[in-house]
């Protein structure tokens, strides 16, 4: 019990919010810092602007040997824009764009800086073109939608260090973008795009969401190191598609933006020497009966090895 609320006191204490200046449509990316290895999920549904149904596409990649690339905000939209004045139709599925990307500047690096220069190389005139034609053929609310921010979250070993470097394209000319970086720290956990509900439970900012974190939730963010490593990656994956679990289930019951948020799910382990895909679908793990036995799954393994390494020493 007391290594519970341990973690739960380090969990909360090195908890990592993004602060941007408004909720961005679509996307929920979540990066969970265990040890070595850092975990990084997507949900995969991609909204229209003129419609309220939604398609299916993933908006997480590998971008290196050791990272992942990842997309919210307007671009997390399908970027299909009808004009109301010439019925003009520009078509860009942004994520779409970015895979093709990444698919083939990925293998040609294994340094993090240079994945997040030459795949932001390639993207930024897309992005310019793409706004250049809606600005020229007067789509009026194009000052209104949300900036696009892409995130290269991984391991980088020039410095050894996991981070972040997030590129923000504003939706106004000349549609420069500006780029950030930051560290990552142990036993973190970090909310991108629609953060609000998620980063408010964990907090604990709101009172009313308290009855939601449980403690097996917390503790499944953060097992124990000597687990297995496999094991660990199931607890985590478990405890992460629970959180998508809850932003759907009550962020708009309590007053948040839920977005469009939905499966299927892609949840990366990224290490110091690789980045592997670990889980891809629409999310089992959906309630505490669930983290809870995975936990106690958790719980015997160590036992049965602590026991074999007692009998060892006798």
């Amino acid at each position: 019990m007391r290594r519970l609320y341990t973690n739960l006191l380090k969990l909360v204490t090195l908890l990592w919010c993004c602060a941007l200046p408004q909720s961005l449509n679509a996307t929920l990316i979540i990066a969970v810092r265990h040890n070595d290895d850092l975990y990084i999920a997507s949900d995969s549904v991609l909204s229209h602007l003129h419609q309220k149904s939604a398609e299916k596409y993933m908006k997480c990649f590998p971008a290196s040997k050791t990272s992942c690339v990842a997309i919210s905000g307007f671009g997390g939209a399908d970027g299909t824009i009808v004009t109301t004045s010439n019925q003009v139709t520009f078509d860009l599925r942004f994520p779409q764009k970015l895979e093709q990307i990444a698919t083939e500047e990925s293998p040609r690096y294994q340094f993090f800086s240079d994945s997040v220069t030459n795949i932001l190389n390639r993207f930024a005139p897309v992005y310019k073109s793409f706004m250049d034609l809606v600005e020229t053929n007067s789509y009026t609310n194009h000052e209104q939608f949300d900036e696009t921010d892409i995130y290269f979250i991984g391991y980088d070993t020039t410095t050894a260090t996991f981070c972040q470097s997030t590129a923000r394209f504003p939706p106004i000319a000349p549609y420069t973008f500006t780029l950030e970086k930051v560290l990552i720290p142990k036993s973190s956990i970090r909310f991108l795009g629609e953060y609000g509900f998620l980063s408010a439970l964990m907090r604990g900012d709101d009172a009313r969401l308290k009855p939601l974190k449980s403690e097996a939730l917390i503790a499944a963010l953060s097992p124990p190191p000597s687990a297995d490593k496999e094991l660990q990656a199931r607890t985590i994956c478990g405890a992460i598609l629970q959180l998508y679990a809850l932003h759907i289930k009550y962020s708009k019951q309590y007053k948040y933006d839920p977005g469009l948020v939905g499966p299927p799910y892609v949840i990366y382990r990224v290490s110091t020497n690789n980045a592997t895909r670990i889980y891809y679908g629409n999310g089992s793990a959906t309630s505490d009966e669930t983290v809870v036995d995975i936990l106690l799954c958790l719980t015997v393994v160590l036992l049965i090895v602590g026991i074999i390494i007692f009998a060892l020493r006798s």
